[in-house]
């Protein structure tokens, strides 16, 4: 079934240009999150997002996930982002990013936070152009970056969702908004180091994300946008 929605994922994207998009945890979309959340570091940084079932709704079972974006901090509780970043372009030399179904709740051993093997969705280096990330509304929430596109799709196979980010970026150094624990039941850990294994570091609240989502079209609706003259 996992194999089949991929298949009709893949040929919803070649049907239909269009995609939507959804941001989670459900509420965000205009509204500030209370703290910001740092960008990375030169020497490696991995983090994990678990965002529960609850707070995704609009996100069904056999949607794809195909890109993600992020956004600035505007008015949290850490140094607010008043510019559009970056300033000039950067090359991370790692961005890897998995995604799975989560545990209800995040542990110190990365790998077990995850109900079974995630799918790596990117990997490899990512060029960030200058403005990526906007800087557009000082009384925030700023808008959403440009989409950060998967080389495979993720498809949605239904209960909590943890997303894993493994990146080494450039020096320069900012915030992402970020929702806290007034504003969400989910949780994120992080640890130094791209290639982190373990970590104690779990703290109550998530990046705020908007996903691009393609919708799997049933077998019918498929074959009939496939063949429009039957």
């Amino acid at each position: 079934m996992k194999y089949f929605a991929l298949l009709c994922c893949l040929a919803g994207m070649m049907v239909w240009a269009g995609c939507a998009k959804l941001v989670v945890p459900v509420g965000p979309a205009n509204e500030e999150g209370s703290v910001g959340y740092p960008n990375g570091t030169n020497e490696g940084y991995t983090s994990q997002q678990l965002y529960p079932v609850a707070e995704l709704s609009g996100l069904s079972v056999g949607d794809c996930i195909t890109g993600v974006a992020a956004r600035l901090n505007a008015v949290g509780r850490t140094t607010p982002e008043t510019s559009s970043k970056p300033l000039t372009e950067q090359v991370w030399s790692r961005f890897d990013i998995r995604i799975g179904e989560g545990q209800d709740f995040l542990g110190p051993n990365l790998a077990d936070n995850f109900v079974s093997a995630p799918t790596l969705v990117r990997s490899g280096e990512f060029t960030v152009s200058p403005n990526f990330f906007p800087g557009d509304n000082p009384s925030g929430p700023h808008s959403f970056s440009q989409i950060a596109s998967f080389d495979t799709p993720y498809v949605y196979t239904g209960g909590n969702l943890l997303i894993e980010f493994r990146l080494i970026v450039d020096d320069e150094d900012w915030n992402f908004d970020y929702w806290g624990p007034s504003q969400t039941a989910g949780q994120f850990i992080s640890a130094l180091g791209d290639d982190a294994t373990m970590s104690d570091n779990v703290i109550e609240g998530v990046l705020a994300l908007q996903f691009q989502i393609t919708s799997v079209p049933t077998p019918s609706s498929l074959i009939q946008s496939l063949n429009p003259a039957r």
